[in-house]
């Protein structure tokens, strides 16, 4: 979906992320190497190029330690990624959910050393969530970097899709891997 301005938290209503076919700066077509991706553990299914590095991480949340099964498509000049991870919940009212997105981001700015450029709550078949773009110091020979996430909960599931690329390169593609992730499950009660 294009850039969009941040918007407070308590300003503005959830809105709804863009399917691929419906978001304008998406190209019509998939970029040069992208093909469809389904993975049938994590209920999901994204565009994406070539064979996936998957490995398994355990991260700290507000709510206790969480294993995230993680998949990377490794491109020459940054990265796309999804991972999942079931919370030691069954289920998370607003307030929880609002807990845990701000703890994701908190610690995903912490780890990277990070700024937040702009964030947005964002929904997705009916499912919460949350969008950040991260500007990232990277090494000066390749400068900064940007960090296109978003993050829903789908019961107690987490899922986190992150798109980085070089600052200043194009983003069409973070765009289109982000906006082509899809749930492939049935939404959890």
């Amino acid at each position: 979906a294009a850039p969009v301005e941040a918007a407070k938290p308590d300003e503005a209503a959830p809105v709804e992320a863009a399917k691929p076919d419906e978001a304008a700066p998406v190209a019509a077509a998939a970029p040069e190497g992208f093909a469809k991706y389904d993975n049938e553990d994590g209920h999901f299914s994204v565009m994406a190029p070539g064979t996936p590095k998957i490995d398994q991480t355990t991260a700290e949340s507000v709510l206790g330690p969480v294993v995230y099964k993680n998949v990377m498509f490794p491109l020459s000049d940054g990265a796309l990624m999804v991972a999942w991870g079931d919370m030691p919940i069954e289920s998370a009212d607003a307030e929880t959910q609002k807990s845990m997105f701000d703890g994701g981001r908190d610690g995903m700015i912490k780890s990277v050393k990070g700024t937040l450029v702009n964030e947005q709550d964002i929904t997705l078949d009916g499912r919460p969530g949350r969008e950040w773009t991260i500007e990232v110091p990277g090494p000066p020979e390749i400068g900064k970097i940007i960090n296109h996430v978003r993050t829903y909960l789908d019961g107690k599931r987490n899922y986190i899709i992150q798109a980085m690329h070089v600052a200043g390169a194009s983003a069409s593609r973070s765009e289109y891997f982000l906006g082509s992730f899809t749930f492939t499950g049935p939404k959890a009660e």
